[in-house]
């Protein structure tokens, strides 16, 4: 998982399989805020992903987005 702002101005954060999402722009002399919230109780409620929300500004930009692949059916998480 990677978040954070690209050289055009773009919020931005990744999926499971590294594809770039923008996310909003940011606005310059402005703090910005974010907020990740991690699922991580997926493997007890029988899930091969552990998933986050991710929160800019207080506005929801990504809904349970997988942090891990998997590969024939274990869940890993890329380097």
């Amino acid at each position: 998982m990677q978040t954070g702002i690209d050289k055009e101005g773009n919020f931005f954060y990744t999926t499971a399989n590294n594809t770039t999402v923008k996310a909003g722009r940011f606005t310059p002399e402005k703090w910005h805020r974010f907020r990740v919230e991690f699922d991580m109780a997926a493997f007890q409620r029988g899930q091969d992903y552990v998933r986050y929300n991710l929160y800019i500004d207080d506005e929801l930009v990504a809904d349970y987005v997988p942090m891990q692949r998997s590969r024939s059916g274990v869940a890993y998480s890329p380097v």
